[in-house]
């Protein structure tokens, strides 16, 4: 059992690192990424170029960044809140918590009930509907399923 728990672990982290990487590799592909926006000081875009590299291969770059973040701590800058992204992050963290929460305390419950009820009914109609429900919820992102429920509370039902 702990072999297959550190498995799984290891096997989180290869997955967390190739999805920072190609985040990151996807973010400087963007075009203008490096060059000086309006309202920036030169200087300080020019030193955030030599601090990060830009110029070099893209993998040179997100070792970089990396070591960064364990070496200082240091998530780099936000040019256009014109402030640490660390800064901008814990400004925000309170407000995302605020907003999941309250998914997080409505689909326990009903995520249980419903998985009682398709236990009870078992291979019937009730136990394929929520089965089919439940895949269709998971594999959609859950900002489309804002979205969408937004769309329907307000504009079609006037909620």
């Amino acid at each position: 059992m702990t072999r297959y728990v550190l498995k799984r672990l290891g096997l989180m982290v290869i997955t967390f690192v190739i999805l920072i990487f190609l985040i990151f590799f996807f973010i400087r592909l963007m075009p203008d990424f490096h060059q000086t926006g309006l309202n920036e000081d030169p200087a300080i875009r020019a030193a955030w170029i030599e601090r990060e590299g830009i110029g070099e291969p893209v993998f040179e770059q997100f070792k970089k960044w990396v070591g960064n973040i364990f070496r200082d701590g240091d998530f780099g800058y936000s040019f256009v809140r014109k402030r640490d992204a660390m800064e901008v992050l814990t400004d925000r963290l309170p407000e995302t918590i605020k907003i999941n929460l309250v998914p997080f305390f409505i689909s326990i419950p009903l995520g249980i009930a419903l998985g009682i009820l398709a236990a009870l009914k078992k291979n019937k109609p009730t136990d394929h509907i929520i089965s089919i429900g439940v895949m269709l919820l998971i594999s959609i992102p859950s900002f489309v399923v804002a979205v969408l429920l937004q769309y329907l509370f307000v504009y079609q039902w006037e909620f």
